[in-house]
Parts: structure tokens; C-alpha cells; sequence
């Protein structure tokens, strides 16, 4: 079996590819961590070459937008600036960012909480998290193992919520927060460690919620000791007060939004763990930024023939038992046409050799927790 490093075995490794890439990022900021540095490092030498007028003109002639790839930069680098300012504004109060978390939301709240109006940016947040956009979550959930048998809990959890059962609600999310992570920490870590332990380490490499000011410093505030029976309305979902009955003001809406974010943050860190990219991974070889800029423009080539076979595309018109088989096993239909192409969907099935019968539809991309960028960004 394979053997689990501790983070102090990690920092003494003699790898050379694990370095101190995951010890950095726990004294580090958010836009410090590999996936985010890399783009900042080449919007950075972008910018560079662009400063010269001759490279700039030649970019212009093999067809590369320097002026979108430029906005696309300045995005880039607001985007890195605003998940760091997020985390040091919100964190203490119950919030933080994550991989898959709306960017437009994070951006509001930032500014209004460098405004001095941190009241409104957290009623901004919690209209974000309507009932609707919760079950969105939920459905994103679905991939992670160690989720899905909390799922059915998860939805009743919903329907208290959206009917404002907070009371109701709270205790539940709280408690799917901390076997998730205890199921991903015991499969993986070989350890017993939930949302809550006092030994949970869930620091991540190039992870937004698993950075060293996200989900370690959540579960620090959420678990405070609280030792006084108290009927004051709370605005943190504080778990022993709750689960302990000391708190006993929590049955509200912004504690209740509150547990269900750090429930999909910690998704963030689960699904990590669950792909075992909880560790730095081998780099790869690094591309200059000219390697970069030539491989757009082939891609943007690329593009331009696509859509010019596309714009000469007209449709068909078939008649069955004329111009194609009605019945009849798929060599009887032109190679390379959708009819084929169907037919031989329904020929795997019913031979129930179902690796062929995928290969007979377009595949679906993955649900990759580094794809928070290209939302709002397209590769440089």
C-alpha cells in the first residue's frame, strides 16, 4: 500500500517535483497558488512583448486579438486580486471563496466590504444562495462519492430550507458537512478527520477552498467553543452552540446560507481527495508565452476552417427504402454518416457492448475543479 506523506514528511521529501509548492501556499495568497500564478505569470510576459510595436504588429498578422487577450489578462488578474480580498473580508465572519463559486456575487461583496458596508455585501450573499441555486450545487455534488449517499438528506435539508425551516435545516447541513469530509479523510487519508476534529487539516494544493486562509480557517470559526446558554440571534453557524443547544438564536436564514456555502466549499476539498490531486502533482514541461500566442493562433485557424465547413453544410433530404436502408445492419449505410453513425448505436446496445455504443456519441468533458477560470476567461 501506498504510504500517506504527512505535511511535515511532504516539506522533508527529497522529491524535486513536490518542492515547496504546498508548503508556500500555506503563508501565501490565494492568486499564489500554481493553477492562477501560471496565468498571472504569463499575462505578465504578455504584456511584455506586446510592448514592442514590430511584435505587436506581427501577433496581428497571424491573426491573434491582442487587444481581447489583453482584457482577457486585466479579467485574469481582477479575478486572482478579488478571491484573496474575499477570503480576508469574509473568512472571519463565515464566508469564503472557492473554485465554483459565482464570480459576479464575489465581486459585489468585495466591494462593498471595502466600502465599510459589510452588513449589505452579506445580505447580497445570502439572496445568492436561493433554494434554487442550492439544488444547482446539489446537482454538481452528485459526482462526489463520498456525497452521494447523503443526497437524500441533502434534498429534505432543501425542502426545510426552502421553507424556512432553519431550524430544521441547520443541524442537518452541518452534520452531511462533517461526515463527507470524514468519509473522504478515512477512504483516502486513512484517518478519521471531520469538517470539525481539532486535527482536520484540509489545506489542498492549488485549491481555492483548500488554501490556508479557506477551509481551515472556516471550521476554526464555526467550531468556537461556546459554553453559555444564549437566546441572542446568531449570525454564525457556530456547531457546538448548535448541536449542543447552547445557541439557541440560530434558527435564521444567514446562518442557514452560511452552512450551506461551506458545505459545497468543502466539496471543493472532497473532490480533491477523491481524485487524489490533494498533493502537488509532477509539472509539467512549461510552454514560453510565444508557444502559447502560436498555439492560439493555430487554434484560431482551426476555428476558421470548421466554421467554413460548417457555413457550406446544407441538409439532407432521405427517404427510407430509397435513398437508405430502412432495416439492415450498419455496413449496409454510408461510411461516415449520421445514419450509420445511429444505426450502429442501436447495433452495440442490442449486442449490450456498451464500450462501443459510447464511442458512438459525443463524450462528455469532465467536471474539472481548475475549469473556475475559463468560465469567465478563455486560455491564453
Amino acid at each position: 500500500m501506498e504510504k500517506i506523506l504527512s505535511r511535515q514528511e511532504i516539506r522533508e521529501s527529497e522529491q524535486p517535483y513536490l518542492g515547496d509548492t504546498l508548503t508556500d501556499q500555506i503563508n501565501s495568497n490565494i492568486q499564489d497558488i500554481p493553477s492562477i500564478k501560471e496565468k498571472l505569470k504569463l499575462c505578465n510576459e504578455f504584456e511584455t512583448i506586446i510592448k514592442a510595436p514590430m511584435m505587436r504588429s506581427h501577433l496581428k498578422h497571424l491573426g491573434i486579438d491582442v487587444d481581447v487577450i489583453y482584457e482577457q489578462c486585466l479579467s485574469i488578474k481582477e479575478i486572482s486580486s478579488t478571491l484573496d480580498r474575499f477570503d480576508d473580508l469574509f473568512s472571519s465572519v463565515g464566508w469564503i471563496a472557492y473554485w465554483n463559486i459565482d464570480m459576479n456575487v464575489l465581486k459585489g461583496a468585495v466591494a462593498k466590504g471595502d466600502s465599510g458596508d459589510i452588513e449589505g455585501a452579506e445580505d447580497d450573499l445570502v439572496s445568492h444562495y436561493s433554494p434554487d441555486r442550492i439544488l444547482f450545487e446539489l446537482k454538481r455534488m452528485s459526482q462526489i462519492k463520498a456525497f452521494q449517499a447523503r443526497m437524500p438528506l441533502a434534498r429534505k435539508a432543501l425542502i426545510d430550507y426552502r421553507e424556512e425551516r432553519y431550524h430544521a435545516c441547520i443541524p442537518v447541513v452541518l452534520a452531511l458537512l462533517d461526515g463527507m469530509i470524514n468519509e473522504a479523510c478515512q477512504k483516502k487519508l486513512k484517518k478519521r478527520c471531520g469538517f470539525f476534529a481539532e486535527n482536520a487539516d484540509l489545506i489542498a494544493w492549488d485549491s481555492v477552498a483548500g488554501h490556508s486562509k479557506g477551509l481551515n480557517e472556516l471550521a476554526r470559526t464555526f467550531r468556537s467553543g461556546r459554553y453559555k446558554t444564549t437566546t441572542d440571534e446568531i449570525d454564525i453557524p457556530y456547531r457546538n452552540g448548535i448541536l449542543h443547544g447552547m445557541d439557541l438564536g440560530y434558527d435564521n436564514k444567514i446562518v442557514a446560507a452560511k452552512t450551506w456555502a461551506a458545505l459545497f466549499a468543502a466539496s471543493e476539498w472532497v473532490l480533491r481527495a477523491e481524485q487524489d490531486i490533494l498533493m502537488p502533482l509532477k509539472p509539467e514541461k512549461e510552454k514560453t508565452p510565444l508557444e502559447i500566442i502560436l498555439e492560439a493562433a493555430r487554434q484560431h485557424e482551426q476555428t476558421k476552417k470548421e466554421q467554413a465547413i460548417l457555413a457550406e453544410w446544407k441538409p439532407r433530404s432521405s427517404k427510407l427504402g430509397t435513398d437508405l436502408p430502412a432495416t439492415g445492419n450498419p455496413d449496409e449505410y454510408e461510411i461516415g454518416s449520421p445514419e450509420r453513425r445511429l444505426i450502429e448505436f442501436f447495433f452495440w446496445w442490442k449486442a449490450k457492448n456498451y464500450g462501443y455504443m459510447s464511442d458512438c456519441i459525443l463524450k462528455k468533458s469532465g467536471n474539472n475543479a481548475h475549469g473556475f477560470l475559463k468560465r469567465y476567461t478563455e486560455e491564453i
